[in-house]
């Protein structure tokens, strides 16, 4: 009902009302991103940080900023969107990456690649920090390795990360984690059947 009621202040050009009804609604990033087309950007990044507190709306935030031609602004919510402890970090970390790198922000794109991986560790997240570290690559290496050796990983990404173990030859790092996300195991015969 609420997104209805947007689009149709949308269409009516009624931006005063559109901001009104979408703070009053709730509808945060509906808001930021009319603040973006009015071409009120600071006003955007400044209610995105203090009002989105997921992810997701953050980087939809940011790709709004960037659209529009806003690429520091845009740097401003994903870097903001990093520190966010919420599941969907990754994408957000990956998007603000590539868009870094490209930009020749290396410092923001080494810190989002770090994100990155510590979010969701994998062989090519480990390789994209890599390309990004240039001479401090060993000291970040260990950094992330022995990261991988002492978070609680389950699962998916539990696995991701062994293959880190094993692309960097490290196996019994792999070996441990693979016991320690698979938990205790039951050592009576009968138990197994």
């Amino acid at each position: 009902m609420i997104d209805v009621r947007l689009r149709i202040l949308a269409r009516q050009d009624r931006p005063n009302a559109y901001l009104n009804f979408s703070q009053a609604a709730g509808a945060d990033l509906a808001h930021a991103e009319m603040l973006v087309g009015m071409g009120r950007i600071e006003d955007a990044v400044e209610y995105g940080i203090e009002h989105l507190s997921d992810p997701n709306s953050l980087l939809s935030l940011a790709q709004t900023l960037r659209e529009h031609g806003h690429t520091d602004a845009a740097f401003t919510v994903a870097e903001h969107g990093l520190t966010v402890e919420e599941y969907g970090t990754d994408a957000l970390a990956e998007w603000l990456r590539d868009r870094a790198a490209s930009a020749g922000e290396d410092s923001l794109a080494l810190e989002a690649a770090i994100t990155a991986f510590e979010t969701s560790p994998s062989v090519s997240a480990f390789e994209a920090v890599e390309e990004l570290a240039a001479d401090n690559w060993e000291t970040i290496k260990t950094d992330l390795l022995e990261y991988l050796r002492t978070e609680q990983l389950g699962g998916g990404t539990a696995a991701r990360a062994a293959e880190v173990f094993i692309h960097e030859s490290e196996y019994d790092d792999a070996i441990t984690l693979a016991k320690r996300s698979a938990g205790p195991v039951s050592s009576n015969p009968s138990s197994r059947q």
